[in-house]
């Protein structure tokens, strides 16, 4: 790393060090990811004569003025033989060459643009694109049998790196990245604060942009996964600086487990109500492709661990009552195997965010009536908009409601599947209703009363 003097930041250093196939800088605005991923093509360049790479955005045209421009900034003039087709490809002296392109060009309709072989493939802004797009560029990932002659019958490396604002959780890159760990694929987070020659005034204008916001304060800024609204978030009024807290658990009352059920991605909230009625999110687990017999496993060893010696009360859709044709027990009997017993009734998911929805917006003693633990990233990414209202079609007379996105649905499900048993709305207000057991009944009709049953 010492062409033309680059100097790689400390921080970004590990990045250049690594043999990982696919490396990826997950990085805060300004913190040099994009300059880094050129200087590690401009090295491999060198190194493999004749090595071809491709680098590449989503969009043809935002690769012009961004990635490729930073690349004819840095990269040394005296190594490049000549630059053709108005900078779309540059040829090194040693015979190497990269490619700038997009993966579609815009208009009223995508245009999908050719991807050619390569054995360097970069990535500027890997976030915009979808799992499709990576799995069809990386087929394209290939070492070109013309270099065995000029490395002496050795193969060229395949790489495949790229630079990203970090996205959501729900995001492709996350699974496979941070949940998966394949082998091969290493990531770094990159904060702006570690870059010495970013401008200070540019990062105090984000830090008083976002002080309200520290979800996006930590992805702008920290670079870390983070979390952006797709749509207009389902539970409106709903504030980290508000209503997420540093919780701890009365051992004295019952901790209430929501289950969701499903193979993809099932799901476990638990929850609890203090001593003045708030609801308390303390923690929730999404499953991932398993089983509910392991995932109830699972859950009884977390319980126990985080919760010893409580009691713990459980609540379920009604819907894990019915036969499933995938098994000859229903998820319930599942369960009760297990010694876990989960109430259910039928519900509606507008009536369950409704009582949510005025707990969020309701104070008690000067505090919020629903808190989330400050460590339960999902509950909180799901209440600031995670989950959200799914988008109509203009001038459609369609009743707007919320997205099944597969994830963040699957969690508010959860939680409200406990919430339901406790509340119904009586003209706006939340008012408490006794539960029966069994309760196979519809909280639409159940009596009105100030009893709280199970608390």
């Amino acid at each position: 790393m010492d062409i033309n003097s680059y100097k790689p930041l400390d921080s970004i250093m590990p990045f250049h060090l690594s043999n990982s196939e696919f490396r990826l800088l997950n990085g805060a605005y300004d913190c040099g990811k994009t300059t880094a991923m050129i200087w590690e093509f401009i090295e491999c360049m060198c190194e493999y004569p004749g090595i071809a790479g491709y680098m590449c955005r989503k969009f043809n045209d935002d690769i012009e003025d961004t990635t490729r421009a930073i690349f004819y900034r840095e990269c040394p003039p005296e190594l490049i033989e000549h630059v053709e087709k108005g900078g779309k490809r540059c040829f090194f002296k040693n015979g190497s060459y990269v490619i700038f392109g997009g993966l579609y060009t815009r208009g009223k309709v995508y245009q999908r643009l050719k991807i050619p072989v390569c054995s360097l493939i970069g990535v500027d802004e890997l976030a915009e694109i979808d799992e499709k797009d990576f799995r069809d560029l990386i087929s394209r990932k290939r070492s070109d049998a013309t270099a065995r002659e000029q490395l002496e019958g050795k193969e060229y490396p395949l790489k495949f790196m790229a630079a990203s604002n970090p996205p959501n959780f729900d995001h492709w890159m996350y699974q496979k990245w941070e949940l998966d760990k394949a082998p091969g694929f290493k990531y770094w987070e990159l904060d702006i604060y570690s870059n010495p020659y970013a401008d200070k005034r540019y990062i105090k204008s984000l830090e008083y942009e976002y002080r309200n916001n520290p979800s996006l304060m930590r992805r702008n800024l920290l670079g870390k996964w983070g979390f952006v609204s797709h749509g207009k978030p389902v539970y409106s009024g709903f504030s980290e600086l508000v209503h997420v807290k540093e919780l701890k658990y009365n051992p004295a009352k019952p901790i209430l487990r929501g289950w969701d059920f499903g193979f993809c991605h099932p799901c476990v909230a638990w929850c609890q109500f203090d001593n003045d009625d708030r609801f308390k999110v303390l923690d929730v687990i999404l499953g991932q492709d398993i089983h509910l017999d392991q995932f109830a496993d699972k859950i009884i060893k977390m319980s126990n661990e985080k919760y010893p010696g409580c009691e713990f009360q459980d609540f379920c859709d009604i819907e894990g009552s019915y036969n499933d044709d995938n098994s000859d027990k229903t998820s319930v009997q599942i369960l009760q195997a297990k010694g876990i017993f989960p109430r259910f009734m039928k519900t509606n998911v507008l009536h369950g965010v409704d009582i949510l929805v005025k707990k969020i917006n309701k104070l008690i003693d000067g505090q919020p009536a629903l808190q989330v633990d400050k460590e339960c990233r999902l509950a909180i990414e799901m209440f600031m908009g995670g989950y959200s209202m799914a988008k109509l079609p203009p001038g459609s007379a369609q009743k707007e409601e919320p997205d099944k996105d597969g994830v963040y649905d699957h969690i508010s499900d959860a939680i409200r599947y406990i919430i339901n048993f406790f509340f119904k709305v009586n003209e706006g207000i939340p008012v408490h209703i006794e539960c029966q057991e069994p309760s196979f009944f519809s909280n639409e009709n159940a009596n009105d009363t100030q009893t709280r049953y199970y608390r």
